[in-house]
């Protein structure tokens, strides 16, 4: 893949957002997955980690995540069970939440982010997509993502405060940014 050292020149922290989204199938499945792979290949020959996009998607995501195993990848939105969490959190993931673990139906999603390690917890807004009860008739910002802590550390049984202490240090450990620096 030609790269041109474009990447070298700027601060590129990760490679993505990328990969499966069979809810609308807008380009074939097998595309999807070939994209993906080739994606994955670039992070792992650039020694970078890269943010997973999935969609009804993730036993597929799972299988082409395995293939790169020890690759750091972040599942950003994560929407799956429990027992999905428990496999990417065994291939080495970081399992990003984001507004909809606010929705009152998530209760499954709830109980799946309380019980990931807490080291492999990351929080996100997805703006200007799913924002989080009780905005969910606006666009979607960055200031909610200390919503999306409230409600993870809820769930976890901790406070809002370690909860973002605790993403932020592990969005710095697996992005490789410094400390206090975003």
């Amino acid at each position: 893949m030609c790269i041109s050292g474009h990447w070298q020149r700027e601060r590129v922290v990760a490679i993505g957002e990328t990969g499966l989204d069979f809810y609308r199938d807008l380009s074939p499945r097998e595309a999807q997955v070939e994209a993906l792979k080739r994606h994955l290949a670039l992070a792992q020959e650039l020694s970078l980690p890269v943010v997973l996009h999935c969609r009804q998607a993730q036993e597929e995501m799972l299988e082409v995540a395995a293939e790169f195993a020890g690759l750091p990848m972040i599942w950003h939105c994560f929407q799956g069970t429990g027992e999905q969490a428990a496999c990417a959190v065994a291939l080495g993931m970081m399992i990003g939440f984001a507004g909809t673990i606010t929705y009152g139906r998530e209760e499954a999603l709830r109980r799946t982010a309380a019980a990931i390690p807490e080291s492999r917890l990351l929080i996100e807004t997805d703006c200007p997509y799913l924002p989080p009860e009780p905005k969910r008739d606006r666009d979607n910002e960055p200031a909610n993502v200390t919503v999306i802590a409230d409600h993870l550390a809820k769930a976890r049984g901790s406070c809002a405060e370690a909860m973002v202490h605790v993403t932020a240090d592990n969005a710095r450990r697996v992005l490789r940014l410094p400390r206090g620096g975003a």
